[in-house]
């Protein structure tokens, strides 16, 4: 059985990702327009404005980067408590088919 842990993890999972494809989707459409504003009305220059974007964008992919590291390795945490209980299952039904065996060969 999943604990209560395991499915508020993996539904917290499901929300940050969830979260995540929304602010991918936005931010370079967000991104393009502030630039356009700022180029159009002379706030500052083409050259400065990719110098803004590309610093939005690298601590952007960053910090990106940084979540689907933890992610990652709380999925793997996940699998590895799964396989271990579903070893810790196996074990427990070879007995039970142990016990029963012995149940069924006695006089």
């Amino acid at each position: 059985m999943a604990s209560k842990f395991i499915r508020r993890t993996q539904s917290s999972i499901k929300k940050k990702v969830q979260r995540w494809d929304m602010f991918a989707k936005l931010v370079p459409i967000l991104i393009l327009l502030l630039n356009f504003i700022l180029v159009f009305f002379n706030y500052v220059d083409f050259h400065n404005a990719f110098w803004i974007t590309l610093v939005l964008v690298s601590s952007i992919s960053c910090a990106w980067w940084i979540w689907t590291v933890m992610t990652v390795k709380l999925v793997y945490k996940t699998l590895k408590d799964t396989e271990d209980n579903l070893m810790d299952v196996k074990h427990d039904i070879k007995e039970v088919v142990k016990d029963v065996k012995g149940f069924r060969d006695r006089p």
